[in-house]
């Protein structure tokens, strides 16, 4: 048992549903009473990691490619406005009918993750 407590399980190149079912199934590991069954539930989780990352490496290859038109305000303001999403949980965008807010806001959270 000691060796299923200290193993890690790299999950970064996962999608976020994935990691939370992986991660439900690791926790059933240390309940699973007979070494062979911990043994396989591994096995089957390593597969899914395996299957989940493939799945995120095929999602990343397809994404668009986020542009900003030059021209629009707040498209000018993309990579600050970028950090102050990243780093306050809510942030107020005000600007001029056509800056940009509708449009360029949403592209701007996905480039930020």
């Amino acid at each position: 048992m000691g060796k299923l407590s200290s193993m890690k399980f790299n999950l970064d190149n996962c999608t976020f549903i994935d990691q939370v079912r992986i991660k439900k199934r690791i926790a059933k590991l240390s309940r699973l009473d007979s070494e062979v069954a911990r043994t396989a539930e591994v096995e089957g989780i390593k597969t899914r990691i395996s299957e989940a990352e493939s799945r995120y490496l095929e999602r990343c290859a397809v994404s668009p490619h986020i542009g900003f038109p030059e021209n629009l305000p707040v498209a000018e303001k993309a990579a600050e406005i970028a950090k102050l999403i990243a780093a306050n949980q809510v942030v107020v965008v005000a600007g001029e009918t056509g800056s940009g807010k509708t449009t360029q806001l949403p592209k701007i959270c996905l480039e930020a993750g």
